[in-house]
């Protein structure tokens, strides 16, 4: 939260709290830890999100995915192109954000390095890794 420093401040607390109050098994760990069942149920009931770095990756992935679909279901059916040509295409036509950018170079970088990510993950990008590897020569054209 740029914008507002002590609501940042406030769900960083959140979150220390959550980490200290509920275990790997999602269960509290004894009576009157630090936040409390109200007040965990309160932030739940408002999807409160309790990792952020797990939130942001989801996030990311799930726009590329679209942008992908959005532009693949927007190219014309030519029969004489094969897939890594419609997918040039499409990668011309994305509009990415820096952000964006510089997430899809981190998760080239991973796949190239499969010990700096997950199996879940690493699978969830091997679909979609030929676009990744052809947005990525095309990110400084």
């Amino acid at each position: 939260c740029p914008d507002d420093p002590d609501l940042a401040k406030w769900t960083q607390l959140q979150r220390q709290l959550y980490r200290e109050t509920i275990g790997s098994n999602n269960t509290f760990r004894k009576p009157g830890d630090s936040l409390e069942r109200s007040r965990l149920k309160r932030l739940q009931s408002i999807d409160f999100v309790w990792d952020y770095g797990l939130f942001s990756w989801d996030a990311h992935y799930n726009h590329l995915k679209q942008q992908l679909l959005l532009v693949s279901s927007s190219r014309s059916s030519d029969s004489h192109s094969n897939d890594l040509t419609n997918t040039k295409r499409s990668a011309r036509k994305l509009e990415l954000s820096k952000d964006m950018k510089d997430w899809i170079q981190s998760q080239i970088t991973c796949l190239e390095n499969p010990f700096l990510i997950s199996k879940e993950r690493q699978e969830k990008l091997q679909n979609i890794f030929i676009d990744l590897k052809v947005i990525s020569s095309n990110l400084s054209n």
